[in-house]
């Protein structure tokens, strides 16, 4: 009985010795990502990129919004219901092929987005993992989630590693506080 009550405390106290040990830090992704002259450039490049498929596809909705007129023009001088069938499939058939193209030119722009921040997200998280292990913590969280919604309520000013893999990274904390820019 003795050996079992001190192997339970012996376990607890072990468990308390380990998870003494462990230290949390936190950082502003989104903060960071918004003053990375990387983040810019790549928001630089989506917009033309956005507008090229933009392009592309008011070439369709003209073209589509030619075929409406012509229909029109012929339906109000009268037109034979042999005729118009076809010139109705016709535009339902751009209707369709409009929203596919929409459709398809979000997921590009979404695609190209992923592709031109897989490097800049890989070299902001190993200068998070840098920091992390040279200041000896064993874990590192976001502050915040999208939009700036917090995600840590409280934490010591003394934890926050925000400043830290700025410089690493070789740019400045903006002016002003350290909360997440608004656009």
């Amino acid at each position: 009985m003795k050996k079992t009550i001190a192997l339970i405390l012996f376990c607890c106290f072990v468990a308390f010795g380990v998870q003494a040990q462990v230290k949390v830090a936190y950082t502003n992704v989104e903060l960071i990502m918004t003053v990375m002259p990387e983040v810019k450039e790549v928001n630089k490049q989506l917009a033309e990129y956005e507008k090229q498929l933009e392009q592309k596809l008011k070439v369709k909705t003209d073209y589509y919004q030619q075929k409406a007129e012509e229909y029109y023009a012929k339906k109000q001088a009268g037109i034979a219901p042999e005729v118009e069938k076809p010139m109705v499939d016709e535009l339902a058939k751009l209707e369709q092929e409009i929203r596919k193209a929409a459709e398809e030119s979000d997921q590009k722009v979404m695609q190209k987005q992923m592709q031109l921040l897989s490097p800049v997200q890989t070299r902001l998280q190993n200068a998070i993992t840098e920091v992390t292990q040279e200041r000896g913590y064993n874990y590192t969280i976001n502050q915040v989630i999208g939009e700036g919604v917090p995600t840590i309520l409280y934490g010591h000013p003394d934890h926050d590693i925000t400043e830290a893999i700025m410089e690493k990274l070789g740019i400045k904390m903006p002016e002003g506080d350290k909360e997440t820019p608004k656009e």
